[in-house]
This record gives C-alpha cells, structure tokens and sequence, in this order.
C-alpha cells in the first residue's frame, strides 16, 4: 500500500502547477485592477506549498532513507519552479511583448531616444499598421481593393484560442 504513494510524490510538480494555475485564475478574479504580479506571487506560494506538503506526505508513506527525502524535496521544488516560471512566462508574455521592443529601438539607436519618438513609433495608430503590415507579409491577411481578408483559418482559430484563454486567466475585464 506504501507504493500508492510513490506516483504522488512524482506528480506532485504537476498536482502544484495545477495549484498555481487555478488559485492564479481565483485570485486575479477576486482582486481587479490591482498589479497583476501580486496574483502571480501568491499562486506561485500556493504551488509551493503543495508540492513540498505533497512529497513530504508522500515520502513519509514510502520506505526511504532521509537522504531519499531530502533529494525527492529539491527535485520536486525545482521541477515546480520550471513549470511555475513556464506558467509565469505565459502570463506576462502580453505584458512584457511592447517593452521589449521599446528597449530594441533604445538600444538599436545607440543607447538612448527621446521619448516622444518612442511616442510616436508606439501610438495606437502606428502599432496597427506595424501589426497589419506583419500580418499581410507573414501571409496571414490578404489586402485586396483597399479592404483586409483573412488568409489563413487557422490562425484565426488560434487567435480565438489566445483570446480565450486569456480571458480565462485574467478575466472578463482584463486590459487587451
């Protein structure tokens, strides 16, 4: 009976990712507008929590030797924390994406830019046509007769996917 454990303790990485995902999806609900890191944090602490309250109680029902333990602890904390910081990544991939660029155009310019140039590179209207003009190049939008058609179905599918989810995570009234 001591063996039933043995898959628990394995999987505790993934039983805490889950922790995490779905406590991050709670929290950000319940706390609107408030930085969107602090609900990371707190479900990434969740996470934590069971994975080390998982492999200790795991490992307790097991016949190992304290130093199993021990090694069990580190590879479980550490494989949750990679598949915590892939979660993290995901999250924050919207948020970070136009400051990136931001600090490419600084950085391609030699180092500095005056802020309105970057203003002015990074207006609503200039972010559009940057992105239409990608999307027309990468073949996804056909522009034809002065009006826009979508190209390829499935990135329009995978669009809708993106979108779900991240209404799913951040909520309805997440900024897009």
């Amino acid at each position: 009976m001591a063996f039933a454990w043995y898959p628990i303790v394995v999987l505790s990485p993934v039983f805490a990712l889950a922790t995490n995902c779905v406590t991050h999806v709670a929290v950000a609900r319940m706390s609107r507008n408030k930085s969107p890191y602090r609900t990371i944090v707190r479900s990434a602490i969740a996470g934590l929590v069971v994975v080390v309250a998982l492999t200790l109680l795991g490992c307790d029902q097991l016949p190992l030797m304290r130093h199993d333990v021990v090694a069990y602890l580190v590879l479980n904390i550490a494989a949750y924390l990679a598949l915590s910081f892939d979660y993290f990544s995901f999250v924050n991939l919207c948020l970070t994406s136009l400051r990136i660029r931001m600090l490419r155009e600084i950085y391609n310019a030699g180092g500095s830019l005056a802020g309105d140039h970057l203003g002015r590179l990074y207006d609503d209207r200039s972010l559009t046509t940057l992105r239409i003009d990608r999307l027309v190049r990468g073949g996804h939008l056909v522009l034809q007769n002065g009006r826009l058609y979508s190209q390829r179905s499935i990135f329009l599918k995978i669009a809708k996917l993106f979108e779900w989810l991240r209404w799913f995570v951040l909520g309805p009234t997440a900024d897009h």
